[in-house]
């Protein structure tokens, strides 16, 4: 938030538009990025709970599915306009088709969400960090 706001880049300029925007990077932020992460901890437990991953895999699909729709409609996170709100789920979205591919089958809109901003330059330097 801190580079975006002095940088006056990927924040909506539209006041109107905040809400949206808020509303998208909270959820990549806290709902996808909690999800995954405790779903890839839980896979990695010295002895994995089958209830458990199941539950937090189906959270995680009912997650993607409400962002494949959102990203069926619009181009990006909270609107037309690329921002912070987009490279928060894209980190999360790349991890987990990085570790469990199943993960993110099924989804086209996010699929092709994702390939767009993979195409960035400074994503791609991000990713190799």
């Amino acid at each position: 938030m801190y580079c975006a706001e002095k940088s006056g880049k990927f924040l909506p300029k539209d006041p109107a538009a905040r809400p949206a925007f808020w509303q998208a990077l909270m959820s990549a932020a806290s709902d996808m990025s909690g999800t995954f992460t405790a779903l890839f901890l839980a896979g990695r437990a010295k002895e994995p709970h089958a209830p458990t991953l199941e539950m937090f895999k189906s959270v995680w699909k009912n997650y993607m599915k409400v962002w494949d729709d959102k990203l069926g409609k619009r181009r990006y996170c909270a609107s037309e306009e690329l921002t912070i709100a987009d490279f928060a789920l894209y980190g999360v979205y790349a991890r987990a088709k990085s570790a469990q591919p199943a993960l993110c089958e099924g989804f086209p809109n996010l699929a092709r969400w994702a390939g767009e901003l993979a195409t960035r330059s400074a994503i791609q330097r991000a990713m190799k960090f």
